[in-house]
């Protein structure tokens, strides 16, 4: 299935992103006015996607346990059934600079990168996994 995105910049990215995918994908948006427009902004049915490898990653990253898991590796408190799910492609110039993402009541935000199968991951690519610790003098890596 192709999805439709837009590209987006500003002095911390440049990339292409789709709309809010949760909805499509089958995630339940809380709330009947968030959930109407998820709905209309992802352009498809609820649950209306043909693509159920992402799927299943949009399911499993909204599962109890999977927030679970996230809030006892990172010690941030319980988190709330809200997921948010966007995919982003980035062509030659694009980037991701880093930043907090200190929106609304957000606790955890995170990038999945999925790689060329037929092709061997290095990690001098980045995409590894960073944890920074919110006092910005402790050791970087401390949750």
């Amino acid at each position: 299935e192709k999805l439709n995105a837009v590209e987006k910049e500003t002095d911390l990215f440049r990339f292409f992103q789709t709309s809010d995918l949760a909805p499509r994908l089958g995630v339940e948006v809380k709330g009947k006015k968030k959930r109407k427009k998820a709905q209309e902004a992802s352009g498809g049915t609820p649950g209306a996607c043909s693509t159920p490898a992402l799927a299943s990653l949009a399911r499993l990253f909204a599962s109890e346990a999977y927030r679970e898991l996230c809030a006892e590796v990172t010690e941030c408190g319980e988190l709330t059934e809200r997921v948010d799910l966007s995919a982003q492609v980035y062509t030659q110039g694009g980037h991701l600079l880093c930043h907090d993402d200190v929106i609304g009541t957000r606790k955890i935000s995170f990038i999945y990168y999925l790689t060329d199968p037929s092709e061997e991951w290095e990690a001098s690519e980045g995409g590894a996994l960073e944890l920074y610790p919110p006092d910005a003098a402790a050791p970087r890596g401390t949750p």
